[in-house]
């Protein structure tokens, strides 16, 4: 069984740490350039502040303290808030230079740290390949993560109506392509 806790594309500290607090996050996005930079943006921000929270009580890390490495990461990511913020490589090399012992933990959790996406709303006519690939070469190239990507759901008209009606699309028709993409989904969940 499965919780699925829906939190919008909001990135407010409470947001983030209960994105972070799932086994597997999942990032949505429709197939418009603007949803997938918002997509790329959250991606991004949960994993600042997964790094900000390195050290706490909560974290897998917290006996790793060191003080010297939490000024690093507050600074990194304070000058990362720019469009052109500097890459996720130039931490960890940061980090391998001014405190070796902890370079090995900063690359276990970037290797830790990889969000499912599911690319929504999809016509048959796109290429969401082309979309799920430029977001993983960002992800790659900035952020030095690997996205896990689950699949795509079709854009039907159904769905607003079932949102209106208060009847689950699913319910509705258990073998139509809605329902057939998130079994998909949920298969490849099971797999990861």
């Amino acid at each position: 069984d499965y919780g699925i806790l829906y939190l919008a594309g909001d990135t407010t500290n409470k947001i983030l740490d209960f994105y972070l607090a799932a086994g597997q996050g999942f990032v949505l996005t429709p197939y418009e350039p603007a949803s997938y930079l918002n997509a790329s943006g959250f991606i991004k921000m949960s994993l600042h502040r997964k790094l900000i929270r390195l050290f706490r009580a909560e974290s897998d890390y917290r006996h790793y303290r060191d003080t010297h490495v939490a000024q690093i990461i507050k600074e990194f990511i304070l000058s990362n808030r720019g469009a052109n913020g500097r890459h996720m490589s130039d931490l960890v090399e940061q980090v391998k230079r001014e405190k070796p012992s902890h370079h090995g933990l900063i690359r276990d959790l970037l290797d830790d740290f990889r969000p499912g996406t599911v690319v929504t709303m999809v016509d048959a006519q796109e290429p969401v390949d082309e979309l799920v690939s430029r977001l993983k070469k960002v992800s790659g190239r900035m952020l030095s993560i690997d996205l896990n990507y689950f699949g795509g759901v079709p854009y039907e008209r159904q769905i607003q109506q079932s949102a209106m009606d208060l009847v689950p699309s699913v319910a509705r028709d258990p073998h139509g392509p809605f329902a057939r993409a998130l079994r998909r989904i949920a298969l490849k969940m099971e797999m990861a």
